[in-house]
């Protein structure tokens, strides 16, 4: 029982950033994100030219989010909260 549990960890630790994930996957690897946030948040990313490359919409269902620039938007919009 203890083995699988430290290979989920291990697992959720070997994140590679250079990947691009679907929304989904992101509310595994950030826990605590809903996957409406991640929405909300791959939207803003969108909206920021600093971060527009991080977002790809090959289809109409399918939108992938590099986790490199989503992590930098994270760290953004925490150094950025209280400014308008």
């Amino acid at each position: 029982m203890k083995l699988v549990i430290k290979l989920q960890i291990e697992i959720k630790e070997k994140v590679d950033t250079g990947i691009w994930y679907r929304q989904i996957s992101l509310t595994e690897l950030f826990v605590g994100l809903s996957l409406a946030t991640i929405k909300k948040y791959t939207t803003e990313m969108e909206n920021l030219p600093q971060f527009q490359k991080g977002v790809l919409k090959p289809g109409h269902s399918i939108t992938l989010v590099n986790y490199d620039t989503f992590l930098k938007f994270l760290v953004w919009k925490e150094e950025n909260k209280y400014r308008r």
